[in-house]
């Protein structure tokens, strides 16, 4: 999927599922965040859920106790509160990027869709 800088329309490839995640444009430098043109579309994909959709996911408050548990159980964390959001932290003790993590869900087709259907059991 092709996403336009707003400060220098530098076309920028990313994957649909990296919609609303903050990148620095590789032409200008500035921070963006990645969103479709006005009449942009893109067509069924499988089971992908986008970084804002999971970032929503790991930050719903309403239903913690089932999503929580599952996202620690795919990538094999726990899901701590920090500063007033939830954050991954690793065994080590270490924090996991979101970004990571959604990148690392998003990269094995079984837990793809295990994020998939869980999203799907939180929103319907």
């Amino acid at each position: 999927m092709s996403f336009f800088c707003p400060h220098c329309n530098t076309e920028n490839g990313a994957g649909h599922t990296w919609t609303g995640m903050k990148i620095r444009c590789p032409a200008c430098l500035r921070e963006i965040v990645l969103n479709y043109r006005n009449g942009q579309r893109i067509g069924p994909t499988g089971w992908e859920v986008t970084f804002a959709d999971f970032c929503g996911l790991v930050d719903d408050k309403y239903n913690s106790q089932v999503t929580h548990p599952r996202i620690a159980k795919l990538l094999d964390c726990s899901i701590v509160p920090m500063e007033g959001r939830f954050v991954l932290k690793q065994k080590t003790g270490t924090l996991l990027p979101l970004e990571v993590a959604h990148f690392l869900i998003q990269s094995d087709p079984v837990m793809q869709r295990s994020l998939y259907d869980l999203a799907m059991d939180v929103w319907r």
